[in-house]
């Protein structure tokens, strides 16, 4: 076998070097992400909207599950422009959760 050559062949299906099926994922996963966060808004805005119409106690648990909510979405949207490398800033996500 001379030197430089393979006896394998280079197979045509994606490589761990091709980032085009990583991005892909990582935007589906932000995407999901926005949407669960802009439900979980939606859905506990109202609880409090009404709680503050019957001025009756905010429970803090719905405060603190919009607050999360909220910086969810915004690190969502900052974690889809892609010349942001998220995984530099994977330490916020676990503060998310």
């Amino acid at each position: 076998m001379a030197l430089g050559r393979s006896r394998f062949k280079k197979s045509s299906s994606a490589s761990s070097s091709d980032p085009f099926p990583l991005l892909i994922a990582n935007w589906v996963l932000r995407f999901l992400q926005l949407v669960f966060a802009c439900a979980v808004v939606g859905l506990y805005a109202q609880d409090i909207k009404a709680a503050h119409k019957a001025h009756a106690y905010t429970d803090s648990k719905w405060a603190y599950a919009v607050a999360i909510a909220v910086l969810s979405a915004v690190t969502s949207l900052v974690y889809c422009v892609p010349m942001l490398k998220s995984y530099w800033a994977f330490g916020w996500d676990f503060v998310l959760l």
